[in-house]
């Protein structure tokens, strides 16, 4: 894992990305841009507008249904209970205590349902499912601070002959002026190994960087049955950014729509469409652009 930069790495597993980023890219093209912009957009820059909504709606409508089955209003998703086995095995919990318990495991089911509803945990989710739907992927990495999202185009994964997730590479753009001091005194010319001369899109990845921001790596890897992390910077070691979880209870959860066998990658469900679109977008065009003359 400490045998090359996690730019490195990062650069090595993008061609096998390359194929359902660009699917993806014109799945939302069709559909909603902003979901996955054009490689190169920067903030500030206009997106393509779409002759017809069709596809917009789709998405939408898809997202709307799919949340409100997994998290229903006013309805908790999931419950908390033990098993009439475990009372039966232990006669001395009579029904007193029973009553007992099921009560307590009645409140953490509101302190949960509550934590959600008044965080940005449900808002992240929502975002998750839209990209599954669009783009067919998605990561959501479960942090101390909540839950986080990385499109298609800020991560590569790789995955066994299970499709289980073993490494993860993230990217993302971070203001020098946040970092630790020997972070903010090197050039800021270079970043993780690329010359650069001003803001712009960085030649080893898609993030387009703005004024006065470095490129941060997160490398997460399976290694002696943990998920273990860390971030890097101009290709050194972020101290303190170490982390690691179970593997039966991963904080990086990279989301696939439709699975594709044997590909690192899935595919989303206006993919399935694509033919459709591409054909009412030409033709709402043309009549559009008829009308007007």
């Amino acid at each position: 894992m400490k045998s090359r930069t996690a730019a490195a790495r990062y650069e090595f597993l993008t061609s096998d990305r390359t194929e359902p980023l660009a699917a993806a890219r014109k799945a939302t093209s069709l559909s909603l841009p902003y979901l996955l912009p054009p490689s190169g957009h920067s903030a500030g820059n206009d997106l393509p507008t779409p002759w017809q909504s069709m596809g917009a709606r789709g998405c939408n409508v898809i997202t709307s249904k799919i949340m409100m089955a997994l998290f229903p209003v006013n309805t908790s998703f999931f419950k908390l209970q033990v098993s009439d086995g475990e009372f039966v095995a232990n006669p001395q919990l009579n029904a007193k205590i029973r009553s007992e318990v099921d009560a307590s495991l009645a409140k953490m089911e509101r302190i949960v349902n509550q934590s959600i509803t008044g965080g940005l945990d449900r808002v992240v989710l929502t975002q998750g499912i839209r990209h599954g739907v669009a783009t067919g992927n998605g990561l959501l990495f479960d942090s101390k601070d909540g839950l986080k999202f990385y499109p298609l185009d800020r991560y590569v994964c790789v995955r066994d002959g299970n499709s289980r997730p073993i490494e993860i590479l993230t990217v993302e753009g971070v203001d020098r002026d946040t970092l630790p001091a020997k972070f903010r005194a090197q050039d800021e010319k270079k970043t993780n190994g690329v010359q650069k001369d001003s803001a712009g899109p960085s030649s080893v990845t898609e993030v387009t960087l703005e004024e006065g921001e470095v490129l941060v790596y997160t490398w997460a890897k399976v290694t002696e049955g943990q998920w273990r992390w860390y971030q890097e910077i101009d290709g050194v070691k972020l101290g303190g950014s170490d982390g690691q979880c179970p593997v039966d209870s991963p904080a990086w959860i990279p989301i696939r729509f439709n699975i594709v066998d044997g590909e690192n990658y899935g595919r989303g469900r206006l993919e399935e469409f694509i033919g459709d679109l591409q054909s009412l977008e030409g033709l709402t065009k043309a009549l559009v652009e008829g009308s007007a003359v």
